[in-house]
C-alpha cells in the first residue's frame, strides 16, 4: 500500500531535486572549465614537444575522440579499450623511450 506524500515531505523532496539539479549545473560548469584549461595546457605545450612526441599524442588524442563520438559506447567501455590500446605508448613515454 502507497502512502500519500504529505506536503511538508512534497516541498523537502522538491528542494532536493532543485539543489541536485544545481549541483550537477555546477559540476556541468566545471567541467567545461576543466576542458578549456586542458585545450589552453595543451596548445602551449605543442610548440615544445618533438615531432615524435606529437604524432604519439595526436595518435591517442583522434582515437579516443573517435571513440567518444560514438553515442553507443559507454565511458567505462571507451576507457578500456583506451587503456589496452595505449598502455604501450603510454610505458613508453613514461619510461622516455618515445
Amino acid at each position: 500500500m502507497k502512502l500519500p506524500i504529505q506536503q511538508g515531505n512534497r516541498e523537502r523532496v522538491a528542494k532536493t531535486s532543485e539543489f541536485v539539479d544545481q549541483a550537477t549545473q555546477v559540476l556541468e560548469g566545471d567541467i567545461l572549465l576543466a576542458q578549456q584549461r586542458f585545450v589552453t595546457a595543451m596548445e602551449a605545450r605543442l610548440a615544445t614537444m618533438p615531432r615524435e612526441q606529437k604524432e604519439r599524442y595526436f595518435a591517442v588524442l583522434s582515437a579516443l575522440v573517435a571513440k567518444l563520438e560514438d553515442p553507443q559506447k559507454s565511458l567505462r567501455e571507451i576507457l578500456q579499450e583506451m587503456f589496452h590500446e595505449t598502455a604501450s605508448l603510454i610505458f613508453a613515454e613514461l619510461q622516455g623511450q618515445g
